[in-house]
């Protein structure tokens, strides 16, 4: 019997050579196609890490890429020197794309997170490729807060030649002399809507508005977030009386991008007017009376010597011994006498007259005083008087609603604000703070560390356990 070949021969091996050979041709050819030239030294040197987003935040994860053309990821290696302070690398991947004109390559994807804002500086991505090493730059981007923290913020602008410094404290001052004028642009950002906006005549002053801009949205098409700051109006201010002044009374509210309608407050600002440069009779007189004595048709007649101004300054001792006031008012039983002292002592600071923050003994007296008008009403009732009975029940119902108040404000943590910044977070690195002015009566939230977080009609935010005196 014929015994059958392992290996056939003949047109059967023929044919399974021709098409192991045009495959192999195939293959060869096509190779170019699915991963063109690698590219050269100086293009590969050329280029940069890019940012996923137009803008990075803090307290989330942001994306960098990197495409390689004609680069299969198995021939990468990817290394990063020591990060800066704040700066983590969450994960990162490589993966093979394809362009818009069909070449294939590889796309390396980084994620990180930033802790403070500002430039984002990173080291080069070190790049091995074959047997050589490149140091690949990131994209220079700048780190926003993260916009769920970030309240809508005023800027100003100032537009004339004035003297302009800035404190210690963070407050800009510009000088001017009686009788000068001085333009300044003020400007909103980090908002979705302008709500409201309108503002007050500051007194012994020429105030006028030059240029009102229609402004209703604060976002970009097609973008959640913007940090351009757009122009509200143009201010022409000519002080006639010397003296400090803070920015005119201004009531902006816009919407925030956490969704919260919330109150612009403006920057710290002081405007210092010196005397007049003018000698003239007229002049003389205005620095002497003021002007409202002068127009008291073109300006409401106002007492210069006992004003009120909410952005009054006072000094730490001032504000402490306010604290103490209203602590022996929330301290007494019967505290209107303790509530006067403490409202004149105000007037005599030039701060706004403040509600109380509630009298505990007070509270308690009138829950006592509840217990036993209820019991007298109970009686009345047993004894078929039921007129005085419905009116002591009114009385009880009285006295029950006015001693929760007391008792549920008294409880309550309240201070003094002494004055200082005002942070979206309790950290001092923070670049999202404003200035507020002291005087001000604040209700103690919670506390992180060195901070209180505090709200008040005015501000909302965190400030330093040392600039705030409690109430107690």
């Amino acid at each position: 019997m014929e015994k059958t070949s392992k290996w056939k021969t003949g047109n059967n091996g023929t044919g399974l050579l021709k098409k192991t050979s045009v495959s192999f041709i195939i293959f060869f050819l096509a190779s170019p196609l699915l991963f063109a030239k690698m590219p050269s030294p100086s293009q590969i040197r050329s280029l940069t890490v890019k940012s996923g987003s137009r803008y990075f935040f803090t307290a989330q994860e942001n994306e960098y890429a990197l495409e390689l053309p004609g680069v299969e990821p198995s021939q990468i290696q990817t290394d990063l020197y020591s990060l800066p302070s704040g700066v983590s690398l969450v994960s990162s991947k490589r993966e093979e794309y394809v362009s818009s004109e069909g070449e294939r390559g590889t796309r390396i994807k980084m994620w990180f997170t930033f802790r403070d804002t500002g430039i984002a500086e990173l080291p080069p991505l070190i790049l091995i490729l074959g047997r050589k090493t490149y140091y690949i730059p990131f994209q220079k981007v700048e780190i926003y807060e993260n916009p769920l923290l970030i309240s809508p913020q005023a800027s100003i602008e100032i537009n004339s030649g004035s003297k302009t410094e800035k404190l210690k404290n963070g407050t800009r001052m510009v000088t001017v002399h009686a009788g000068e004028e001085i333009q300044f642009t003020l400007k909103l950002q980090f908002f979705v809507q302008l709500l409201q906006f309108d503002w007050k005549l500051p007194e012994n002053s020429i105030f006028k508005e030059i240029k009102k801009y229609d402004v209703e949205r604060g976002l970009e098409n097609g973008s959640d977030f913007s940090a351009k700051s757009y122009p509200l109006a143009v201010f022409s201010w000519k002080p006639l009386v010397s003296g400090t002044y803070a920015l005119p009374e201004m009531n902006i509210y816009a919407t925030s991008y956490n969704g919260i309608r919330k109150k612009v407050i403006l920057p710290p600002f002081v405007l210092k007017v010196l005397p007049s440069l003018q000698s003239d009779e007229f002049s003389k007189k205005i620095e002497k009376n003021g002007l409202s004595n002068i127009y008291s048709n073109a300006f409401a007649e106002q007492n210069l010597e006992t004003k009120t101004n909410e952005n009054n300054e006072i000094s730490m001792e001032d504000a402490q011994k306010l604290s103490e006031f209203y602590s022996k008012e929330r301290n007494s039983i019967f505290p209107s006498k303790n509530r006067k002292l403490r409202e004149e002592f105000e007037s005599s600071l030039g701060l706004e007259i403040q509600s109380g923050t509630g009298s505990r003994p007070l509270g308690i007296f009138l829950i006592i005083f509840t217990a036993v008008l209820f019991l007298i009403s109970v009686l009345f009732f047993i004894f078929k008087k039921f007129f005085r009975g419905f009116l002591s029940l009114l009385f009880v119902a009285a006295s029950l609603i006015f001693g929760v108040k007391e008792i549920s404000s008294s409880l309550k943590k309240y201070g003094i604000f002494s004055g200082g910044e005002v942070l979206a977070v309790p950290e001092e690195n923070t670049s999202s703070r404003r200035f507020e002015s002291s005087g001000k009566k604040i209700e103690i939230l919670e506390e992180a560390g060195n901070y209180y977080l505090v709200k008040s009609s005015e501000l909302n935010g965190w400030v330093l356990k040392n600039s705030v005196f409690k109430i107690k």
